[in-house]
């Protein structure tokens, strides 16, 4: 999936998290408000620390976290919320179902067939995902955004997101456009220079201009969420960064 925002976390206070939504594609200038965004974040977080994908290998790199591949996965499979990120993870990508080459549900292992024995269609709403890894053939079950949002609303008690931060200005993108192509003459180019509101994130020219600046200096939006217990955010650090393709608009 295409990566649409850049994930960074200020602070973890109990069950609270603090941390900033960068924007970093086109194609998502929206920040969606609603309480789906921080679980998403948060489930994708837990999903990406339980496959040991984000870890401190590359201090600089996009992505971060203070620990080892190792130390990451344990993290990630023993906190205390993980069956609860397990599920709400299922339902928003669907649950993958191992089977064997005739369709019979395997153990989640893959290593042998649950008894009594039964075929997937039989017992899963199965969408057309469907392959096989080095552990099983699998197929996947449909997505369930109406029980990701019921679960949400049982697991949050607060959250927030504030308004869009340091967005360049028409004329930051005009002065870095000329310092590009000094020798084209353009009049509304020329105007632009003057005109120090935001720039429309949807002018094309803008992004050339902030695909040059490092992270800390793009548009970002803060975001808060407290959730019930501080179990659902034993995987959270200080610090961390990551990107996603998740959006909250479940």
């Amino acid at each position: 999936m295409t990566d649409l925002y850049a994930i960074s976390v200020d602070s973890v206070e109990d069950a609270t998290v603090t941390g900033r939504v960068h924007l970093i594609n086109p194609d998502a200038v929206m920040i969606c408000p609603d309480a789906t965004l921080p679980v998403e974040l948060l489930t994708d977080a837990w999903w990406l620390l339980s496959m040991g994908y984000l870890t401190d290998a590359e201090p600089e790199g996009r992505e971060w976290y203070p620990g080892s591949r190792a130390q990451v996965r344990a993290l990630a499979g023993g906190m205390r919320g993980a069956a609860t990120f397990c599920r709400l993870h299922d339902y928003l990508l669907g649950e993958t179902v191992r089977v064997t080459s005739d369709g019979y549900v395997l153990t989640k292992d893959g290593k042998q067939v649950v008894e009594p024995r039964r075929k997937s269609a039989d017992v899963h709403e199965l969408s057309w995902g469907s392959g096989s890894d080095e552990t099983s053939d699998y197929v996947t079950t449909v997505r369930r955004p109406d029980l990701f949002r019921n679960e949400v609303a049982s697991i949050v008690r607060a959250h927030e997101l504030g308004p869009l931060l340091q967005v360049p200005s028409w004329s930051d993108v005009a002065e870095a456009d000329f310092a590009r192509a000094p020798f084209e003459p353009d009049d509304e180019r020329e105007d632009m220079r003057q005109w120090h509101d935001p720039v429309d994130l949807d002018y094309g020219p803008a992004w050339d201009y902030m695909s040059e600046l490092p992270l800390h200096r793009r548009p970002y939006a803060m975001w808060t969420v407290t959730m019930a217990d501080a179990s659902y955010v034993e995987h959270v650090a200080i610090g961390m960064r990551w990107r996603t393709a998740h959006t909250g608009w479940v």
